[in-house]
């Protein structure tokens, strides 16, 4: 069945017939920044801290078109602390409620 036979089966309410539009560009978004060589290595963009880095130094991960993250493993490592400061931050108020 193609996605414009599932698009109107859809419409019409068919069973068991779920139909996810971002799907129907295969997963592309469209809005892929794609790699760079400099000096001779390959290098991706982060979404995080708006520079380029060596793919090297990027998580990988199944579910991206590069199967690489689109942080940095530096990026990363500063979210998680931000969140675990947070997250200790919510603890000690909840502690000192009761």
């Amino acid at each position: 069945m193609t996605d414009q036979e599932l698009i109107e089966k859809a419409k019409k309410g068919g069973p068991y017939v779920r139909v996810a539009t971002h799907h129907m560009n295969h997963g592309k978004s469209g809005f892929r920044t794609p790699h760079r060589m400099i000096n001779g290595v390959e290098h991706k963009y982060c979404a995080y801290c708006f520079e380029w880095h060596p793919v090297e130094e990027f998580l990988q991960s199944k579910h991206h078109w590069d199967k690489l993250l689109s942080s940095c493993q530096y990026a990363m490592k500063e979210k998680g602390l931000i969140r675990s400061e947070k997250r200790s931050e919510y603890q000690r108020r909840y502690i000192n409620k009761k």
